[in-house]
């Protein structure tokens, strides 16, 4: 009974899930990041995507980026071999904390979406293990449970978004399959009609997956089999959808729940032991540190379940908390990067845009945007569909700020290459059920002239409205970004 609520993990576990974590971390390092990193990460100034401002322009800079990626590699190799491990996470918490979560509002990359996040959030739970089990091993168990709750409820907001916004209907999966910036076999499910099983299976399952996990995750008798349910649903999303190393990494979550006592974390402790000098204990003696961790904690098994709570009654209930609360809440859940989990909806997938340049006129027009050419480093990385579609979902998310839109397409076009006396031509493509089956219109364009700052529009559809959310879509406005409170209350 002490294990079921007090979840422990044992040595070989905590190594199992810090070694794959500083893995995983080298891999989105130099696989993900290191071929683009001047776009992701520079800011504006030098034709990045992070919106210029003091700290990022001190970071952001090509003299200064570098030394902090190294840095934070160093980290990840720390973090693979075991040494010097509570240091090497903090560092790479809060580079993480800075790159993922600081930029989330400040750059048109977002943070990197959910890949980032997760990267992040792995970051917190590599360090609470590093930390707790070197300096305070008796407060391990609570910030095991800590991170058991708080992952089961990302995976319910997240299920519940899905249920809100078509999935039950026959609206989500099914796009991100077709999706040339997301699926990798469209070509595959666009030949089957799109009352086909298999897509009903998995809109479905897709949303009823998140929800199943979560509830097993947070009861202590099942606990083990909702992390192998998050191993097993994504290392089949892995197969069809490009999102990074998101799978990896949520796969990487399902080991926090092979407790102690559970048949997968025995197995390991058999199969995988951790090296005998893994639970190296430090002789510094801080009287007062396990209260204060410990107070900390328990802080945060309070406030992370009311901090969902609020943002699903501001954005379910479309209602502000009263004063001050609502300000605490925007700065508590942006600090710590909580959000409702809009990933894979609706709302991101029924579209796709390609990218051209060509003279004024439009002809001939070059392709920029290559998504299916894997040669394509740029269009075939996962973080400019992030870029692309968080940059024209703006339309849907604020559509009675039109300098916001304008704002992001022009310092996005001043990063593509694009001749003297040429525009950029953005396509905006919907993706229709249409006759039994999926078909794509061009239904509204958007030329834009880098060297002057200015942008036309062309609704090539009369019945199409870029800012229209879909029907089935719980989207509205808010009041600013990066919070979920109504616009107008």
């Amino acid at each position: 009974m002490r294990l079921l609520l007090r979840p422990e993990l044992s040595p070989a576990v905590q190594n199992s899930f810090q070694t794959l974590y500083g893995a995983l971390l080298l891999l989105v390092l130099v696989h993900q990041f290191l071929p683009n990193w001047r776009r992701f990460f520079l800011s504006d100034r030098w034709g990045g995507y992070a919106h210029s401002g003091p700290l990022v322009n001190l970071l952001h800079r090509p003299s200064v980026l570098p030394l902090l990626g190294a840095v934070w590699a160093l980290c990840g190799g720390a973090l693979l071999c075991s040494w010097h491990p509570v240091l090497a996470a903090l560092i790479n918490l809060i580079l993480c904390h800075h790159f993922f979560v600081t930029l989330r509002w400040r750059s048109l990359l977002r943070g990197f979406g959910a890949p980032g996040f997760m990267t992040y959030w792995l970051g917190i739970a590599v360090f609470l293990l590093a930390l707790t089990r070197w300096s305070a091993p008796a407060l391990q168990p609570l910030a095991v449970l800590f991170l058991q709750v708080d992952i089961a409820l990302i995976l319910f907001s997240s299920a519940c978004y899905k249920l809100r916004s078509g999935y039950a209907s026959g609206e989500g999966m099914d796009y991100g399959l077709v999706n040339p910036m997301w699926g990798y076999w469209p070509n595959v499910f666009r030949k089957l009609p799109e009352r086909r099983v298999v897509f009903a299976l998995l809109n479905q399952a897709a949303w009823v997956s998140q929800l199943v996990g979560a509830v097993l995750m947070l009861v202590p008798e099942t606990r083990w089999l909702g992390g192998a349910l998050e191993i097993a649903t994504y290392l089949f999303i892995l197969t069809q959808i490009r999102l990074g190393w998101l799978a990896e990494e949520m796969m990487l979550v399902g080991l926090l729940f092979f407790t102690t006592g559970s048949p997968p974390g025995d197995w390991l402790n058999v199969h995988w032991p951790a090296p005998a000098d893994f639970t190296t204990v430090s002789t510094v003696q801080w009287p007062s540190w396990p209260l204060i961790l410990q107070t900390l904690l328990v802080l945060q098994l309070v406030l992370v379940p009311l901090s969902h709570a609020g943002l699903f009654y501001n954005y379910y209930g479309r209602r502000r908390l009263p004063f001050p609360l609502q300000g605490i809440l925007d700065a508590y859940a942006g600090f710590l990067g909580i959000i409702l989990w809009r990933v894979f909806s609706v709302d991101h997938l029924n579209f796709y845009v390609n990218i051209y340049h060509g003279p004024p006129g439009g002809v001939p027009r070059v392709l920029i945007s290559e998504w299916r050419n894997p040669a394509n480093l740029r269009f075939w990385h996962v973080g400019e569909a992030i870029t692309v579609t968080s940059l024209f979902t703006t339309l849907k998310y604020y559509p009675s700020n039109d300098h916001l839109f304008l704002e992001r397409i022009l310092r996005y076009a001043r990063t593509l290459p694009c001749p003297m006396n040429h525009e950029l031509i953005f396509d905006y493509v919907s993706i229709c059920k249409s006759h039994g089956h999926y078909e794509d219109y061009v239904t509204c364009r958007f030329l834009v002239d880098p060297s002057t700052g200015t942008m036309r529009r062309e609704i090539l559809d009369p019945t199409f409205s870029p800012g229209a959310e879909h029907p089935t879509s719980p989207v509205f406005e808010t009041a600013r970004v990066g919070s979920y409170a109504p616009k107008n209350d």
